[in-house]
């Protein structure tokens, strides 16, 4: 965990407050002094332990909201890139939405299900050549359903921060 000046500096600054409340505690004779001192030294425990834990969340917070923001930028990257000319370009647009997805979950698991759901229903993880005349034409037509809906999945990812 890195420590920043300001942290070392409360730090030390609190320690130092200890220590003289300390100092002052052995040299007093006085048993209402000493307990004053005491409730002192209670309270500046306390103040410490509240502003460390709230700069704990503050920084896990900071940190969550940096990881969404990155994740957006993954998801406007993805969606560039994408290129459905050819039935492999949306076999592999579809699975690399997916991965997308499955590295994410903890952020999107519903989106991540209906992406796999969707990724079933289009066999995109198939070759595509099935028995029949039309299957190799309705494989296509899946692979664009397929493509084009994780498409709109990523898309909605990807617009999480944008206010209207």
């Amino acid at each position: 965990m890195f420590i920043n000046f300001w942290t070392a500096f409360g730090v030390l600054g609190s320690l130092a407050s200890i220590i003289g409340l300390l100092i002052v505690l052995i040299a007093q004779k006085n048993w209402t002094s000493r307990l004053i001192h005491i409730g002192y030294f209670l309270f500046i425990i306390g103040m410490i332990s509240f502003f460390i834990q709230y700069q704990n969340k503050v920084s896990e917070s900071l940190n969550e909201l940096h990881r969404i923001k990155r994740i957006e930028q993954q998801a406007k990257l993805l969606i560039e890139d994408a290129d459905f000319s050819t039935i492999g370009n949306m076999q592999g647009y579809m699975l690399a939405g997916l991965a997308f997805l499955e590295k994410n979950k903890k952020f999107f698991p519903e989106t991540h299900e209906r992406a796999k759901k969707l990724c079933e229903i289009a066999n995109c993880t198939d070759t595509g050549y099935m028995e029949g005349l039309n299957s190799l034409d309705q494989y296509n037509r899946r692979m664009q359903q397929g493509s084009r809906a994780i498409n709109k999945l990523i898309e909605g990812v990807s617009s999480l921060g944008v206010e209207e």
